[in-house]
Protein backbone atom coordinates (compact mmCIF):
# COMPACT_ATOMS: atom_id res chain seq x y z
CA UNK A 1 0.00 0.00 0.00
CA UNK A 2 1.27 3.53 -0.61
CA UNK A 3 0.99 6.24 1.73
CA UNK A 4 -1.04 9.89 0.87
CA UNK A 5 0.93 12.23 -0.62
CA UNK A 6 2.82 13.58 -3.78
CA UNK A 7 4.42 10.82 -6.17
CA UNK A 8 5.87 11.84 -9.58
CA UNK A 9 4.87 8.13 -10.94
CA UNK A 10 1.52 5.93 -10.90
CA UNK A 11 1.34 2.79 -10.76
CA UNK A 12 -1.43 0.91 -12.79
CA UNK A 13 -2.88 -2.80 -13.48
CA UNK A 14 -4.01 -4.11 -16.75
CA UNK A 15 -5.64 -7.71 -16.62
CA UNK A 16 -4.78 -10.01 -19.13
CA UNK A 17 -7.91 -9.15 -21.85
CA UNK A 18 -8.86 -5.87 -20.23
CA UNK A 19 -8.98 -2.44 -21.84
CA UNK A 20 -9.14 -0.42 -18.68
CA UNK A 21 -6.17 0.31 -16.29
CA UNK A 22 -7.25 -0.47 -12.56
CA UNK A 23 -5.09 2.37 -10.18
CA UNK A 24 -6.42 0.86 -7.27
CA UNK A 25 -5.04 -2.32 -6.80
CA UNK A 26 -1.85 -0.76 -6.19
CA UNK A 27 -2.81 2.18 -4.29
CA UNK A 28 -5.96 1.43 -2.64
CA UNK A 29 -7.87 4.01 -1.02
CA UNK A 30 -6.73 6.43 1.92
CA UNK A 31 -8.42 4.12 4.19
CA UNK A 32 -6.09 1.54 3.88
CA UNK A 33 -2.88 3.63 4.32
CA UNK A 34 -1.94 3.23 7.91
CA UNK A 35 0.31 6.34 9.69
CA UNK A 36 1.63 7.06 13.28
CA UNK A 37 1.56 10.08 14.75
CA UNK A 38 3.35 12.12 18.07
CA UNK A 39 2.27 15.15 19.20
CA UNK A 40 4.46 16.81 21.52
CA UNK A 41 3.26 20.03 23.75
CA UNK A 42 5.77 22.35 25.56
CA UNK A 43 5.59 25.17 27.78
CA UNK A 44 8.35 27.31 28.71
CA UNK A 45 7.47 29.13 32.03
CA UNK A 46 8.23 33.00 31.98
CA UNK A 47 12.47 33.83 33.00
CA UNK A 48 13.36 30.27 32.08
CA UNK A 49 15.79 29.07 29.19
CA UNK A 50 14.31 25.54 28.60
CA UNK A 51 10.68 24.26 27.01
CA UNK A 52 9.35 21.48 29.24
CA UNK A 53 7.39 18.60 27.86
CA UNK A 54 3.93 18.56 30.08
CA UNK A 55 2.12 16.22 27.57
CA UNK A 56 3.47 13.35 24.72
CA UNK A 57 0.38 11.31 22.61
CA UNK A 58 1.49 8.66 20.27
CA UNK A 59 -0.79 7.25 17.93
CA UNK A 60 -1.51 5.06 14.99
CA UNK A 61 -4.19 6.32 12.02
CA UNK A 62 -5.79 2.14 12.10
CA UNK A 63 -5.09 1.46 16.17
CA UNK A 64 -6.79 4.08 17.83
Amino acid sequence: LLKQGYYNYYYSFLRDGDTRLDPEYFEGNLGQTENDYAIYVFHRTTGTFYDRLICAKHFNSVKN
